[in-house]
């Protein structure tokens, strides 16, 4: 079955305890950027193809990764300009720069946590890790916003940050 939704799908996976795909769409185009603000669209459907849930935020980032949780999923970006839960603009200073944002969403769909977690200077993230279900990993580098898949093997350049299932920062890596 097609979807209706005309989006770029950035992160998805199979829920086998829900029976259902679920994802994150953004952008219309392979390479949305962080400078044109668009809405991260989270969905999920059965394998019928029948929509159980849609959660829809507008904000400056993009999405490149999901791990599915014991109650939930957590999604992972990177963002320029993002509102929090409670509707306060969050901003990074840098004209060229971004920061990490974590998103946990309930089973329903409801979004249910936001974290900003403080870093110095900008950072890219490219890669989500799922260790355990107290053990997130996200991969990246220090600098300006570039898009690449790459992980970054330079010690002074290197990002590595350590979540636990509350999105709590374990470790930065310093």
């Amino acid at each position: 079955r097609r979807l209706l939704l005309n989006q770029y799908p950035r992160s998805f996976d199979y829920s086998e305890k829900n029976n259902a795909l679920v994802m994150a769409l953004k952008g219309e185009e392979f390479d949305a950027g962080l400078e044109r603000e668009s809405e991260l669209i989270v969905v999920s459907y059965n394998v019928l193809g029948d929509l159980i849930w849609q959660q829809r935020a507008a904000f400056k980032g993009d999405v490149f990764g999901m791990a599915e949780m014991d109650e939930g999923y957590v999604f992972v970006g990177n963002f320029r300009e993002m509102k929090d839960l409670t509707g306060r603009v969050q901003r990074v200073s840098e004209p060229a720069g971004s920061r990490l944002y974590l998103l946990r969403v309930s089973e329903d769909g409801s979004f249910n946590k936001l974290s900003f977690p403080e870093t110095e200077g900008s950072v890219v993230g490219n890669l989500l890790y799922k260790v355990s279900e107290d053990c997130l990993n996200v991969f990246g580098s220090k600098g300006n916003y570039t898009r690449t898949a790459q992980l970054d093997s330079n010690p002074s350049t290197a990002l590595h940050v350590i979540f636990n299932s509350e999105l709590n920062v374990l470790s930065d890596g310093e």
